[in-house]
Parts: structure tokens; sequence; C-alpha cells
């Protein structure tokens, strides 16, 4: 579905979002849908799985792995997570350059 996409547009024109002053918790959400039916679907900030928002670097490489697993990355994939994980202790970017322009 795309931004412009006019069913997206039409849901986004009937969402009306309502703020609480009292709520300072980045976190902190209740969400209540109510369908023209008459039906209600309540939430909250327990229901969102916060590790995609602070991944570890098992699930950034996991994704990684997954995002060019058909690409010319994919054979390089595990030690193009690597060199980035070391960046910090590298003298500079060559080695991961060198694993990126290999592909």
């Amino acid at each position: 579905m795309q931004l412009r996409d006019a069913e997206l547009y039409s849901l986004a024109q009937r969402v009306r979002v309502k703020g609480a002053d009292d709520w300072n918790d980045e976190w902190r959400c209740h969400v209540v849908l109510r369908m023209k039916d008459g039906r209600s679907f309540v939430g909250d900030e327990q229901m969102v799985d916060k590790s995609i928002f602070y991944p570890d670097r098992n699930g950034v490489t996991s994704k990684f792995k997954a995002m060019v697993s058909e690409t010319p990355f994919a054979p390089r994939a595990e030690a193009i997570c690597a060199a980035v994980f070391a960046l910090d202790a590298a003298n500079g970017v060559g080695g991961l350059t060198a694993l990126l322009a290999e592909a």
C-alpha cells in the first residue's frame, strides 16, 4: 500500500487522535477502535513488541540477512554485520567497503 493510496487516505481521514496531558511515558497508550457496527476493540502499550524498536545484535543481524537473502550480499551478510558492529574499534571503513564492493 502506498502513502498516496486512496483507501489508506480514506482510512486516515476517519481516524481521530486524542492525547492525554498526564501521560509522560513515551510508550504509554490506550487505543479504542469503534466500528460503524458498534463493535469496539481495545488495546494498550502492553501489546506492542518493543524489541522491534530496540533490537539486539542478533535481531539486527537476522533482519539484515533476511533482507539481503536474494541479493549478491547474501553470502557475505554475516561478515558485513560483523564489520559494521566492529566499526568503533576499526582503523577505518576499508574492511566494510571491501565486503560491500565485492557484490
